[in-house]
This record gives structure tokens, C-alpha cells and sequence, in this order.
């Protein structure tokens, strides 16, 4: 039988459309939530408070030990400096954080959910009277350096004295070397935190801290969240039920006794998750 016109021609499969990828991916906008009302029941910010102050590690005691320590009550806004800061007049104190009064006049309550800490330190330019003789002329009298390392610290703990366990028996001095090896040997008091460097004259140390408050106290209280958001929302200068202190402390390396040293100042800044609930009622125009 013969054969058709086309019954030789080979095969050929049709070709498959390649696309190019799109190198950059398309960005849609993100959608926006309107609400009906003015504000929402419940809202979340963060809110900065920012702080300085100076501390004066005492004379070197007979046992060689020298430090000195302030606390911050860091998850109650309304009152976060301590009573026993040194500067009352060139720092900023006294104040609550950025925004926390005009939370105040929209909600009735508010809670600290988690903090985080960044201090700076730095030492005072040091200078120690020296008399020492020139000859021929005789005696006079100058001024020294001191180069003794300070070693600064933050300890978050759950009471705002420090522990009695770190403290000497010589005018309750902390033995800084005791906090170390507690803090290592995982022997310091339930609640209790600590990060420390050791800084020199000319240099500034940044130290910085962050608490889960609920992690916190589930961890060591056995709080449940219920428990624990019922115990700190409170109205906005009320005092939460479980507080946290930060306290902030300077100890130089010296050993030899009546020693005296310069003061170390402080300052940065803390960020608190905080959320405010029940919004006021307004009367309506």
C-alpha cells in the first residue's frame, strides 16, 4: 500500500514557554485595621525612660573590700528613681516615661510586661594630692593619677536591699569577689541576676539587662499568667505586687586599706513593654 505525504516526517515535540524569575518580589501593600472607636480597650506601647546619677564607692575598709550600690525600681513607672540618688539638681530625675502621663489621662491601667536595661559608665577625671621633694629647691607639692580599675555591675533581684548573704560583717560592705563566685556557682537568691565588667579610667563600659517580667516570677514564684496580670495591673500610681530592683554597683579593685576613690557616673536608658487597659469613659458633646 503506499505510503502517505506525511507519514515520514518525524515528531517533534512542541516547546515548552520558559518564563523568566522575577528578581525582586512584588510588595503589596500592608493592610490597615480601621476601627470604629477612638481608641481601643486594650493597647500595647513602649515607652523610654532615660536617667544619670553618680555613685561614691567608700575609702578601701581594713579587709579590702570598697563598694557602693543604688537600686532601681524598674517596672513601676510612676516611680522609678531611687530615694537615695545623689543628683538632685543637674540630672534628670524625678519623671516618669516619655508618654506615660498622656497614657494616663486614656486608661485607668497599666502593667509592665518586660524591661530592657542600657547603662553606660564612666569614671570622674581622678587627681590625688601628692607632696614630693625637689632638689635643690625643696618640697612641692603636686598632683597624681589614679589608675585603679573599677569593676561595675548590674544585679536584677526581686528585693530592693541587697542580699544579706553578700554582705561582710565589716559596715555591711559587698564582697564583690563572693558575688562572683555565688553568681557562677549558681548560688545567689532566687530572682537574682547578674552581668559585670571590670573598666579602667579612661574608658566607658556599656552594660545592658533584659527581664520577661512573667518568665521572671513564673520561674521563681511558680506564678501562673492569670495570677501574675492579676498582681501587676494596677491603676497608674499604684504599686505592682511583685517588683523588680536593678541595682547598679561599683566596686575598685584595691586592697589597701583607708584607699580612696573616685565617684563613677551612670547613665543610659531603659525601655518598658508596658500595657494599658480599661479606657476612661468621656462624656460625649
Amino acid at each position: 500500500m503506499p505510503m502517505g505525504k506525511y507519514s515520514r516526517r518525524k515528531y517533534v515535540p512542541k516547546k515548552k514557554k520558559t518564563y523568566r524569575k522575577r528578581k525582586t518580589p512584588i510588595r503589596r501593600k500592608p493592610r490597615t485595621r480601621v476601627m470604629r472607636q477612638p481608641f481601643s480597650n486594650i493597647t500595647k506601647r513602649i515607652l523610654t525612660y532615660a536617667f544619670r546619677d553618680q555613685i561614691q564607692p567608700p575609702a578601701t575598709s581594713t579587709g579590702g573590700f570598697s563598694c557602693a550600690s543604688i537600686a532601681y525600681t524598674v517596672n513601676y513607672p510612676y516611680d522609678i528613681d531611687p530615694s537615695s540618688a545623689t543628683l538632685s539638681t543637674s540630672a534628670r530625675r524625678n519623671h516618669q516615661p516619655m508618654g506615660y502621663d498622656q497614657l494616663e489621662a486614656l486608661y485607668n491601667k497599666q502593667r509592665v510586661d518586660w524591661i530592657k536595661l542600657r547603662i553606660n559608665f564612666a569614671i570622674e577625671k581622678p587627681t590625688q594630692a601628692l607632696n614630693y621633694t625637689e632638689y635643690p629647691e625643696g618640697t612641692v607639692a603636686g598632683s597624681i593619677t589614679s589608675h585603679v580599675p573599677i569593676r561595675v555591675a548590674l544585679l536584677v533581684t526581686k528585693t530592693a536591699t541587697l542580699p544579706t548573704s553578700l554582705l561582710t560583717a565589716n559596715n555591711n560592705t559587698v564582697s564583690f569577689e563572693k558575688l562572683i563566685e555565688m553568681s557562677k556557682s549558681g548560688l545567689l537568691p532566687s530572682g537574682t541576676a547578674l552581668v559585670y565588667r571590670t573598666m579602667s579610667q579612661d574608658q566607658i563600659v556599656k552594660l545592658s539587662r533584659g527581664v520577661n517580667l512573667f518568665k521572671f516570677f513564673k520561674r521563681h514564684d511558680n506564678k501562673t499568667w492569670s495570677d501574675w496580670v492579676e498582681d501587676n495591673t494596677r491603676s497608674f500610681s499604684g504599686s505592682p505586687t511583685n517588683l523588680i530592683y536593678c541595682h547598679i554597683i561599683a566596686s575598685p579593685i584595691s586592697v589597701t586599706p583607708n584607699d580612696n576613690h573616685n565617684k563613677v557616673t551612670f547613665y543610659g536608658d531603659m525601655s518598658l513593654g508596658m500595657t494599658f487597659s480599661d479606657l476612661k469613659t468621656f462624656g460625649q458633646s
